[in-house]
């Protein structure tokens, strides 16, 4: 993504703002998306964390289903499913 390096001067704070908001509105959403994810990963590393994208959650999720008719169990015949991911 490449960056304007246009100046601009603006006589207010209300302005400035304005113009801002008019620049963020003309980028597609996935440039959008792409800025707040290289704001996300500087703002880690100056905290002092590294990023690595192959770290994994040791979390355990689980999922609770109902079925439509308000049974008690749902339709895996258990309340709960592990989901491994």
């Amino acid at each position: 993504m490449s960056t304007d390096r246009t100046i601009r001067k603006f006589s207010s704070h209300e302005e400035q703002q304005a113009e801002t908001y008019r620049y963020w509105r003309s980028r597609s959403p996935g440039e959008r998306l792409a800025a707040v994810w290289d704001a996300t990963l500087a703002a880690w590393q100056a905290k002092g964390f590294q990023y690595d994208p192959f770290h994994r959650s040791e979390r355990t999720l689980t999922r609770i289903s109902r079925s439509d008719k308000g049974a008690r169990y749902g339709p895996s015949g258990s309340r709960c499913e592990k989901i491994d991911g």
